[in-house]
């Protein structure tokens, strides 16, 4: 018997909701669409403001109609660094509600890091693995070893949220880069020591993960396909080079990324060389299929 699960994802760049089958042993997505809201623009002082808290009624009630095509076990709406952070945040759920009907449930750092953790053990079936689930407000670095997670942090290092805090223009400066990739290194210093587990690749979760493959089969010569979607930290680099100097071919190819794919390549490739990969494997998976597998599994 076939089992429906509706979840809405709604981070700091872009909302998403998704609509899951599983059979008892396996799930398989079967909807999807998403809007790039762009949440963390709307955020002044700590205050999500009226546009944004409009914005964010509007996605919701939009988004959440593909959920009525689907006779759904269970519908979860929740919220991850946008919300977590504002200090309005229980007007807007309220607002949200009222508008809307619908009740969002916000994630702290440490709940988003334990449901990468199970989505990664998942896919991976690894009994050791070294993780990054980047979005746009936050960024969440976690080890597990044994299928039991050691040791996680949630950083401010999201990639529109980098983006939003250190660029002036389209594309970072050379200055602006060097900015973002200190800030990237303070968070990390300030969090658990991830440097001396001896491990060579760190797995990547995440949408600008997803973009940076896309880029390198277009600039690049790399299948990665072939190569399991994997990167190294030499590809990186050259990546990098080859976006500052490819603003057409990100206009074509990822338009709703334009302002934040090089703050979050610069995170991503940061966080690699800090704490001493060699590569990074990047997988389609993350919090969300993490969440479906607590709900299906009771993990």
């Amino acid at each position: 018997m076939v089992t429906y699960y509706g979840l809405m994802d709604i981070g700091s760049n872009t909302i998403h909701a998704v609509v899951y089958a599983w059979d008892g042993q396996k799930k398989k997505k079967v909807a999807s669409k998403k809007e790039f809201a762009g949440l963390i623009q709307y955020v002044e002082g700590g205050i999500l403001n009226e546009e944004g808290a409009a914005r964010l009624c509007n996605a919701v009630q939009q988004l959440s109609l593909l959920f009525c095509s689907y006779q759904c076990e269970e519908v979860l709406y929740f919220a991850t660094a946008v919300l977590r952070v504002i200090e309005n945040q229980k007007e807007i759920l309220q607002q949200v509600k009222k508008q809307t009907g619908k009740e969002i449930v916000v994630i702290s750092g440490q709940d988003e890091a334990y449901y990468d953790f199970i989505s990664l053990q998942n896919c991976s079936k690894r009994p050791c693995a070294l993780g990054l689930d980047l979005g746009g407000g936050s960024g969440q670095v976690f080890y597990y070893t044994q299928n039991a997670l050691e040791a996680s942090s949630s950083y401010p290092i999201g990639c529109l949220y980098l983006s939003t805090q250190y660029v002036s223009g389209i594309l970072p400066t050379l200055k602006e880069r060097s900015e973002i990739r200190n800030q990237v290194k303070v968070q990390l210093k300030n969090g658990p020591d991830f440097c001396c587990l001896g491990i060579d690749t760190l797995y990547v979760m995440g949408g600008t993960g997803r973009a940076c493959l896309l880029l390198a089969e277009n600039l690049q010569d790399v299948s990665v396909r072939k190569a399991k979607a994997c990167l190294t930290i030499g590809q990186l680099r050259d990546l990098l080079e080859l976006i500052q100097e490819s603003e057409e071919v990100l206009m074509q190819l990822l338009p709703e990324r334009l302002y934040t794919i090089v703050p979050g390549l610069l995170a991503i490739l940061t966080v690699a060389e800090y704490v001493g990969v060699t590569k990074v494997n990047i997988i389609k998976e993350g919090v969300r299929e993490g969440i479906l597998l607590s709900l299906v599994k009771k993990v």
